[in-house]
């Protein structure tokens, strides 16, 4: 069974950059989806092809978390030469790079968008402070 690709965009980037990426998916005949606070705490699995019902049982009050502070885009249903492709027409359309970005895994199918963001930041953190020393 081959799954469509979608792009899980997270709420914290500037109107028209989402707008970019939005023309970017259409063009590419990729879905869409923009994810809010209060579905935060729903797996990722669940976020990219779960039902409504699987989703709504994880919802929780948007206040309690919001927003991020960095934005964050996860790829679901792409093969590697999709995925560069899609990066590759982001760049073409002056997106700003996406330091917090994944790929839908069978490992972190079962992870919440807070446990991908704060793990995705360490890594970005990382490669920040490792870069600037060679």
């Amino acid at each position: 069974m081959t799954l469509h690709e979608i792009v899980l965009l997270y709420d914290s980037m500037p109107g028209e950059d989402v707008d970019k990426i939005m023309n970017t998916c259409d063009s590419l005949d990729v879905d869409l989806k923009i994810i809010k606070p209060e579905e935060y705490r729903v797996p990722i699995g669940f976020l990219s092809y779960g039902t409504e019902d699987q989703i709504r049982e994880y919802l929780v009050d948007p206040e309690s978390l919001g927003a991020f502070e960095r934005p964050m885009l996860v790829l679901a249903g792409f093969t590697n030469q999709r995925i560069k492709a899609f990066l590759e027409e982001m760049k073409r359309r002056d997106i700003p790079p996406i330091p917090l970005k994944a790929v839908l895994t069978e490992y972190n199918a079962v992870w919440d968008s807070c446990s991908l963001y704060e793990e995705l930041k360490k890594e970005d953190e990382y490669m920040r402070n490792n870069s600037s020393s060679s």
